[in-house]
Parts: structure tokens; sequence; C-alpha cells
């Protein structure tokens, strides 16, 4: 029985890692879907928020500025999650900015 608990619930957290990055890769509902979960305490959903961000900001040069604005707008809600994701995608994006001026 308690398999099938920890089953469901490893299909509930994957269930919801889904339905927030599908749509955060999206660049049209990029915010949407961040903002939208980004006061979940829960440590996978701050991580996929966060996974999103910075996957947009790297792979999609035209939407770096944008994942950093929407960083520093989720920075400014000032509650645990928030920072935790803001923080980390700053300074994932500051970086690759920086290594990638260095080799232009």
């Amino acid at each position: 029985m308690s398999e099938q608990i920890i089953s469901w619930q490893r299909d509930q957290i994957l269930a919801k890692l889904q339905s927030l990055a599908t749509p955060v890769l999206t660049a049209g509902y990029a915010r949407y879907g961040i903002h939208s979960a980004n006061l979940d305490e829960r440590l996978y959903v701050r991580k996929a928020i966060s996974w999103a961000l910075r996957q947009i900001g790297k792979r999609r040069p035209a939407l770096y500025d944008t994942a950093v604005e929407t960083a520093q707008q989720i920075a400014r809600l000032n509650t645990p999650s928030a920072r935790w994701i803001a923080g980390d995608v700053l300074r994932e994006l500051l970086s690759f900015r920086r290594k990638n001026e260095r080799c232009a």
C-alpha cells in the first residue's frame, strides 16, 4: 500500500512539473505560467520554474532580457520561494551572459 502512495505522490509531482514547465517554455505564456506558481513553496515547483526561466534565457537570445526581467519581478514578491527562484535564475543567466561576452 505504501508503494502505491509513494507512486501516486511521485506522479502528482511530475504532473505538476509538466503543467508548469510546458506553458512556461512557450514564450507567449512564460509570464503567466511562472507568476501563477511562484508562491508555491514546494521544492520541485521552485526547481521547475527556475529551470524553465533559465532555459528560456539561455536558449533564446531574444528572450534573455525578458527572462531576467521576469526573475527581477519575482524577486520583488519577497517570499522565500520567490527569492530562491530569482536568485538561482539571475545567478545563472548573468554568469551565462558574462561567459558569452568573453568568448565573443
